[in-house]
């Protein structure tokens, strides 16, 4: 728990600075799966940091099923693939930047932000936190920047290594079998390389360790591997 607070107080260090200067910003947060991205959202709601901060966390759509505990409108908006992208995989016209992230229940998973959620809350003067893929961070660097001339931007990356991931992906959808969790889990492999290669090229402001400490942890699932 220390480390994982040790990382949220330095987001939101970042954050009360900026808030210091009249300026909108947008706060990028990237990590691999599981590194408790949303974690941080929870915990910033809970200490009201976004009325405090003027913050708007822009809302992704998947077309994946929910996972456990998780709620449309508030971790995702869910939908079906055919309203993200087209026979072509191209892009529909209110969707920027869809992106194909493995395959889960024999499905392809799509993510993607409507451009809605991320422009509407800008014209309002607010400043977005937003939790976005490591390949995209430098396309809505570029995106917003066109569409917001003088925007600034902060970026983090979260780390974490293989064997915390892999207990965390255990923990979050115990739902799924053995196989099934070691099947996605799996699927990561090349989503990490990619975050590696990132930050060896200096992508993000700041990187920051999102691993777990291993000796405290308990989950009964964990104990079947």
């Amino acid at each position: 728990m220390a480390k994982k607070l040790n990382r949220i107080r330095k987001f939101i260090d970042r954050i009360k600075h900026a808030g210091k200067y009249k300026q909108r910003y947008v706060f990028f947060l990237s990590a691999p799966s599981a590194a408790g991205k949303d974690g941080l959202w929870k915990f910033i709601k809970k200490m009201k940091y976004d009325k405090k901060y003027n913050l708007y966390r822009p809302i992704s759509t998947t077309c994946r099923l929910p996972r456990l505990k998780e709620t449309c409108g508030v971790d995702y908006f869910y939908t079906y693939k055919d309203k993200i992208v087209d026979e072509n995989n191209n892009p529909l016209p209110n969707v920027v930047s869809p992106l194909k992230f493995g395959i889960e229940d024999e499905k392809e998973v799509w993510y993607c932000y409507t451009k809605n959620e991320l422009i509407e809350p800008l014209k309002q003067g607010k400043n977005l936190l937003f939790i976005v893929n490591g390949s995209l961070v430098n396309f809505y660097k570029e995106y917003f920047s066109k569409n917001f001339p003088g925007i600034k931007t902060i970026t983090t990356c979260w780390t974490i290594d293989e064997e915390a991931q892999k207990i965390k992906f255990y923990r979050r959808d115990p739902s799924k079998t053995k196989e099934e969790l070691d099947q996605i889990f799996e699927s990561r492999i090349e989503e990490r390389k990619m975050y590696e290669d990132l930050i060896k090229q200096n992508t993000f402001d700041y990187v920051d360790d999102a691993s777990v400490s291993l000796k405290k942890w308990k989950h009964k699932q964990y104990k079947k591997l």
